[in-house]
């Protein structure tokens, strides 16, 4: 397993990955080769496959940033990534809060951010079409 910075060429599996998680909501190919080239994007790797991935927004003044995104393929779920892609967006985060967005409906998502120390603080209705969102942050103690 290799967690590294996304490079071009990885967008269309990217693609990919997104359209698997995401459905009509996800991100089309063109923003995706947007955040390659100008956000943090990190890919997990295994064998070669993109099993996972995470798009960070860029810092803000008060040393904030956002999680745009983050996906695990289905062929890979059940094996922590998701856990090791939060761990990791963390450490390169260089922010002293990290923002996210949730369907509410997603209790594995909204699980996951809670064990990696995420709280809610706001809530957004209609988000995502017809489900609302919480939104949720971590203060980064460093």
């Amino acid at each position: 397993m290799l967690l590294r910075r996304a490079r071009p060429p990885d967008t269309y599996l990217l693609l990919r990955v997104e359209e698997l998680c995401f459905d009509d909501l996800a991100f089309s190919f063109r923003a995706l080769a947007y955040h390659v080239k100008n956000n943090i994007v990190v890919v997990c790797e295994v064998d070669e496959a993109i099993a996972g991935y995470y798009i960070l927004s860029p810092l803000t003044k008060k040393k904030q940033r956002r999680l745009y995104s983050i996906g695990v393929h289905p062929d890979f779920r059940g094996h922590h990534i998701g856990y090791l892609l939060m761990m990791d967006l963390e450490k390169r985060s260089k922010a002293k809060t990290l923002i996210l967005e949730v369907d509410e409906t997603n209790d594995a998502a909204i699980r996951l951010y809670k064990k990696c120390g995420y709280e809610v603080f706001g809530r957004y209705d209609k988000y995502y079409g017809s489900t609302g969102a919480l939104r949720m942050r971590k203060l980064i103690k460093k």
